[in-house]
C-alpha cells in the first residue's frame, strides 16, 4: 500500500539520523518506527481494564491473603493499652500529691 505523508522539519531531521545510524531505507525505518510505536498510540486511547481483571492470572500466596483478611484491632483486643495500665480510664487520674 502506498501512502504520502507530510513530516516537518523536525521529524524530518531524527528520520535522516535513524537512517545514518542503522543504515535502513527511508521506507524501512519508517515502517519499524510504525511497528513499534503504533501500539503506544493505540494504549492511549484505550479505556483502562476493569480493576481485579487479572486477579485470576496473578492469585495472592496464602500468607498475603490472611494478611488481607486480618482485622486491625484483633491483636491487641486481649492486651491492656497504656492508658488502662496507668489508671487513666473511665476518667480515674492519679495524684502527684503524697
Amino acid at each position: 500500500m502506498r501512502t504520502t505523508v507530510t513530516i516537518d522539519s523536525k521529524l524530518k531531521k531524527a528520520l535522516s539520523q535513524a537512517q545514518e545510524l542503522t543504515k535502513l531505507s527511508q521506507a524501512h525505518v519508517i515502517r519499524m518506527a510504525l511497528s513499534v510505536g503504533l501500539p503506544a498510540v493505540v494504549g492511549r486511547f484505550q479505556a483502562p481494564r476493569p480493576e481485579g481483571y487479572f486477579a485470576s492470572d496473578y492469585p495472592m500466596p496464602k500468607e498475603r491473603m490472611e494478611l488481607e483478611h486480618f482485622k486491625p484491632g484483633a491483636l491487641h483486643q486481649s492486651a491492656p493499652t497504656i492508658r488502662q495500665r496507668s489508671g487513666l480510664l473511665h476518667g480515674a487520674r492519679i495524684s502527684s500529691k503524697k
